[in-house]
């Protein structure tokens, strides 16, 4: 019996991301630097108790451990505590400060703003060459020649002069529609009146 409960004392710490209970008395079952998601008497899973900025450059990094890089660091593509701003055009990128002031990161790649055009991969405006737009309402979102009809999230999406009418489910680009038109906004009418509880234009 004694065994038993030295064995229960000394096993008792649960892993990052394994289940827990904590005790209606309290007592928090995981491992050191982890606390249960769970309040007391309740099951959860094992999360951070708080980060610490204690990783060196080149040290191995993840994303969602405990430890995060140093101040000044980032945890970069190849899972390395990195400088930022080092990778050039064409080199890998996780996140926009691993390339080099004047790059973007698209689709895991440095490369220079407004280069993709018609149906090519974007995550932002500044990925789209002139004339066409990150429309980012469509999965997976791609650089398009905006035109009427097309499925947006805000006007950004949608050519000049039309707007993104919430009127239409889901939302489409359109002009201001006449009396009688869609509307989910104001301005989605030529006239300026919406009346929002039809969503008609008047």
């Amino acid at each position: 019996m004694r065994w038993t409960w030295l064995l229960i004392l000394i096993g008792a710490c649960a892993d990052k991301n394994e289940s827990c209970t904590v005790g209606t008395h309290g007592g928090d079952p995981c491992g050191f630097g982890l606390r249960c998601s769970a309040g007391a008497g309740a099951s959860g899973v094992c999360v951070c108790s708080g980060y610490r900025n204690v990783l060196r450059e080149n040290d191995d990094c993840v994303n969602d451990d405990c430890e995060l890089c140093r101040e000044g660091l980032l945890c970069g593509s190849d899972f390395t505590c990195t400088q930022p701003h080092q990778q050039a055009a064409g080199a890998a990128c996780a996140v926009e400060n691993e390339c080099q002031l004047g790059l973007l990161c698209n689709e895991q790649n440095c490369e220079a703003p407004r280069v993709r055009g018609e149906g090519e991969p974007c995550n932002q405006q500044a990925n789209c060459a002139p004339g066409f737009r990150c429309n980012l309402a469509l999965d997976p979102a791609v650089c398009r020649a905006p035109i009427e009809g097309e499925l947006c999230r805000s006007v950004e999406d949608c050519s000049l002069g039309h707007t993104c009418n919430r009127g239409f489910v889901p939302p489409e680009c359109h002009p201001p529609q006449p009396a009688g038109g869609y509307c989910g906004d104001r301005a989605d009418c030529a006239s300026s009146v919406c009346d929002l509880s039809i969503k008609e234009c008047q």
